[in-house]
């Protein structure tokens, strides 16, 4: 077993493009075979095919953002003979996705197939295509390729080369990132300090429940099968759960695995490869508990000489534990009286 950041893939393309997307996930999948044990990242791909499900309220696209490109680090994008049907707000969906990931600063890696189908081939939307490839040639380096057999080289290539500038392992890579690290959780920490001084008297009580989200994924025949998950539990469910190990000091990301596993349990659903919690549901539960003045949360030196935000118990929260976790005397009180 070994602890690895996860980053998750948009595999993105008009209609035209099948056999594509089935190549992204196995390169995909084959470079985690082989690097993500020593690189501690693992590279999670997600298309609208396997990773989205029904719904409405919103135009079509704008629900696939919120499922998925919303949830992703970064894009590939594949385009053959046509760029796509228009949106609400863009010349295509693939357009959208690729804008979207742009705007929020996120890289888009993008691919054009040269080896077109000719019979096939609708005049306009080729040329929209190439007056877009055209619009693109300042703010994008894209690469071309023949067809699907010559794709899965060269992409895995290209993955493994953006892979060294763009994806960091689950321990901490340099002193530049560890200085980001650093300044990020000092912020987080004077966030949840000035919640600890500011005095809660509608908080929430122990026997309230709160509503947790995450996805639970599972690679099948080369693709990512994700399904989002939610659960109501009680804060007390939580906490006696969790207090125990908060007993050895443990650090912020550990107890965010905890918590996931915590929570995910009471779906009474199977765990599949990677289970995760939404981010946001976690600093919550971190909050509150630091509201109802159980838990205390510090930023220490970790073992490694590095640092890292740290959770432990209060008082107030050893003495809940004891009275939730202890066994209680089976035998009966028997009173003598004189």
């Amino acid at each position: 077993m070994y602890q690895a950041n996860v980053y998750k893939i948009m595999i993105g393309a008009p209609s035209d493009i099948k056999d594509e997307i089935q190549v992204a996930c196995r390169v995909v999948n084959k470079w985690n075979n082989v690097y993500s044990e020593s690189k501690q990242c693992v590279l999670f791909p997600l298309h609208w095919s396997f990773s989205s499900y029904p719904t409405s309220g919103l135009h079509p696209q704008k629900l696939l953002n919120k499922q998925l490109v919303d949830r992703t680090d970064f894009m590939l994008a594949f385009f053959g003979s046509k760029l796509g049907t228009p949106t609400d707000t863009d010349i295509s969906g693939t357009v959208e996705e690729i804008n979207e990931h742009l705007r929020a600063g996120r890289k888009v890696m993008v691919f054009f197939r040269k080896q077109i189908d000719a019979s096939e081939v609708d005049a306009e939307q080729f040329k929209k295509l190439q007056d877009y490839k055209r619009t693109i040639r300042d703010k994008v380096i894209w690469a071309d390729y023949e067809d699907e057999h010559d794709l899965e080289t060269l992409l895995y290539d290209k993955i493994c080369l953006f892979a060294n500038d763009n994806i960091h392992g689950y321990e901490t890579q340099g002193s530049g990132d560890a200085e980001k690290e650093l300044e990020a959780a000092k912020a987080e920490l004077a966030k949840i300090k000035a919640v600890q001084q500011q005095y809660l008297q509608d908080i929430a009580s122990l026997e309230e429940k709160v509503c947790l989200h995450g996805t639970n994924s599972h690679m099948w025949h080369g693709q990512m099968i994700s399904q989002d998950w939610q659960v109501e539990v009680t804060w007390k469910q939580l906490f006696e759960s969790i207090a125990p190990y908060l007993m050895e000091y443990p650090n912020d990301k550990k107890v965010e695995r905890l918590l996931t596993s915590i929570a995910f349990s009471y779906t009474g659903q199977r765990a599949e490869t990677f289970v995760e919690m939404n981010n946001q549901d976690f600093q919550t539960i971190k909050v509150q508990f630091i509201g109802l003045r159980l838990v205390s949360v510090s930023y220490s030196e970790t073992t490694k000489k590095d640092m890292a935000l740290f959770w432990n118990l209060t008082k107030g929260g050893e003495q809940l534990m004891m009275k939730l976790r202890t066994i209680k005397t089976a035998k009966p009180h028997i009173q003598i009286n004189n």
